[in-house]
């Protein structure tokens, strides 16, 4: 069900081929960029099914460590380790949120991997549900959407991972709350002129 929302909330959010850009770099690329590199230089790039999603990961860790079964953990997996792509800045209500879904490219799921440890390491020591973080409000508040890997609710955490906020009963409910806004600066040229 989770990689079908996501593919949802992507097709949604990617339409009449509208595709955000990012900065090129010959040392950080990744199998989602395309296109050429433009004058500015930036490449568009498009979110892209991995060929198979990694087992032995940080989730099979925390299986492991918990010696319990998680009913989520598959939806979590999907979307960490499902696709290749970048951040993707949308909007919950007037609420922005930058949902990091993917990894750009290895490097950046390794690194991922091991903030995921930390996080469920935190959420150990303090006693809260293993959650995974969905995206962030650069509000400067530090909160952060998340999954509850135990029910799939979809909670507003606090800074130190405390649930303070449900938001909805699961993944795919929260995804179809998000609007994502296409725009890009070739479509703003001329326009505060």
């Amino acid at each position: 069900m989770s990689i079908a929302a996501i593919v949802e909330f992507f097709e949604r959010s990617f339409i009449d081929d509208c595709y955000p850009q990012t900065t090129y770099s010959p040392s950080n690329t990744s199998l989602c960029q395309f296109g050429a590199i433009d004058g500015r230089g930036m490449i568009h790039w498009r979110p892209v099914k991995r060929a198979l999603v990694i087992r032995g990961d940080v989730f099979d860790e925390l299986v492991e460590a918990e010696s319990k079964e998680f009913e989520f953990i598959e939806q979590a997996r999907d979307f960490t380790s499902g696709f290749w792509c970048s951040t993707i800045e949308c909007w919950h209500g007037y609420i922005m949120v930058v949902l990091d879904c993917g990894s750009w490219n290895e490097c950046e799921y390794k690194v991922k991997q091991a903030h995921l440890r930390s996080h469920f390491a935190q959420q150990r020591k303090e006693g809260f549900p293993f959650s995974l973080p969905l995206g962030i409000s650069p509000s400067g508040s530090g909160c952060c959407y998340a999954m509850r890997l135990d029910n799939g609710e979809v909670w507003i955490e606090e800074p130190d991972g405390q649930p303070s906020k449900k938001v909805t009963d699961s993944l795919k409910d929260f995804l179809g709350m998000l609007r994502h806004d296409c725009v890009n600066e070739d479509m703003l040229d001329g326009v505060f002129e």
